[in-house]
């Protein structure tokens, strides 16, 4: 399924603006569905499994970190 920039946006909870930003910087891939293919206004769409690939490749998973060894900063005394 193609779907339009604006769905694009709200399934990814951004603007408009925001998703042809990332297609602008080539992050996520779109279909040209134009019936001219030179056309000067392209009627953009994107693939939804190109969406899903582009959320997987962002998702990020809690690791456990080593609690940090905190040091007790002493200073020494000027003399």
């Amino acid at each position: 399924r193609l779907l339009t920039i604006d769905e694009a946006a709200e399934r990814l909870s951004i603007t408009p603006r925001q998703v042809n930003t990332l297609i602008r910087s080539g992050r996520l891939p779109w279909v040209n569905v134009s019936l001219k293919a030179g056309s000067s206004k392209p009627r953009k769409r994107i693939a939804e499994s190109d969406l899903f690939r582009f959320i997987e490749q962002r998702r990020v998973t809690q690791q456990a970190v080593a609690p940090r060894k905190y040091r007790r900063h002493v200073r020494q005394s000027q003399a």
